[in-house]
C-alpha cells in the first residue's frame, strides 16, 4: 500500500540522517540525530505521524528559510490505524529504505534547494542511496483535515527508547561494514607490493 507523508523540505537532512521519520515530539528527547522538526498544518501532532492515502499540493508560506513542500511516498505493508477517511497514522517511528521510498518534489528548484543544503550537511549520508528515488511530480487536490479527531495521540516513551536501541544497532552495523571495506588484509597487502613496478634507479 502505497501511502504519503506531506512536510518540509527543511526536515529533508533530517529525515535522511536516520532513514526515518517521527512523531514530532520524539526529537527533542530521543537523544541522537537531529533534535529539532519542521512542522507543517496537514502533519503537526506531537505524538504520531500522520499518512494520507492519496497524494495532494503542498503549499508553503513565504519565509526567510528555504520552506518548500516535500512530500514522501512510503510503500508499505504495515497496517497503520485509520484517523479518519483517507488518513492513517503511526504513533512510532517510520524506518525509509531506497526500495520501498521516494521523495517527491513539486518544481525542479524546490529539488535543487534541497539538495544544495545537503551538500553541505555532514550528517546527510544517506543521500547518494537516495538519488534515483528523489523526483519532481506534480500533484493535484489537497488532503483532508484533522477537524473532528479525538483519538489519543500522547507520547509513547517505549517507542523512544526503541528508536534508540535501533540507532545504536544500525551505528554498530554501519561502523563495522565501513571498516570492513576499508581495511586489508596482510595478503591483500602482499599482492598489492608484488603488482607495484620496482622504482627504477638512475645514475
Amino acid at each position: 500500500m502505497k501511502l504519503y507523508i506531506p512536510t518540509t523540505s527543511l526536515n529533508f537532512n533530517n529525515i535522511l540522517s536516520t532513514e526515518s521519520i517521527s512523531p514530532k515530539g520524539f526529537y527533542a528527547s530521543r537523544g541522537f540525530g537531529y533534535s529539532r522538526w519542521f512542522s507543517i498544518p496537514e502533519n503537526d501532532i506531537d505524538g504520531a505521524v500522520l499518512l494520507y492515502e492519496s497524494p495532494a499540493v503542498l503549499v508553503r508560506p513565504k519565509s526567510d528559510l528555504e520552506d518548500h513542500p516535500l512530500l514522501i511516498e512510503i510503500d508499505t505493508d504495515e497496517v497503520f490505524p485509520v484517523a479518519k477517511k483517507g488518513v492513517r497514522y503511526s504513533k512510532h517511528s517510520i524506518y525509509l529504505n531506497p526500495w520501498n521510498t521516494k521523495f517527491i518534489f513539486q518544481s525542479e528548484k524546490d529539488q535543487t534547494v534541497a539538495y544544495s543544503l545537503s551538500d553541505s550537511s555532514l550528517e546527510t549520508k544517506m543521500l547518494r542511496l537516495y538519488n534515483n528515488k528523489i523526483i519532481v511530480a506534480s500533484v493535484q487536490g489537497s488532503f483532508p483535515t484533522m477537524e473532528g479527531i479525538s483519538i489519543d495521540f500522547t507520547i509513547e516513551d517505549s517507542c523512544i527508547e526503541k528508536d534508540r536501541q535501533i540507532n545504536k544497532i544500525k551505528g554498530l552495523l554501519y561502523g563495522y561494514y565501513i571498516g570492513a571495506c576499508l581495511s586489508s588484509s596482510k595478503d591483500d597487502i602482499e599482492q598489492i607490493n608484488i603488482l607495484k613496478p620496482k622504482s627504477v634507479i638512475r645514475k
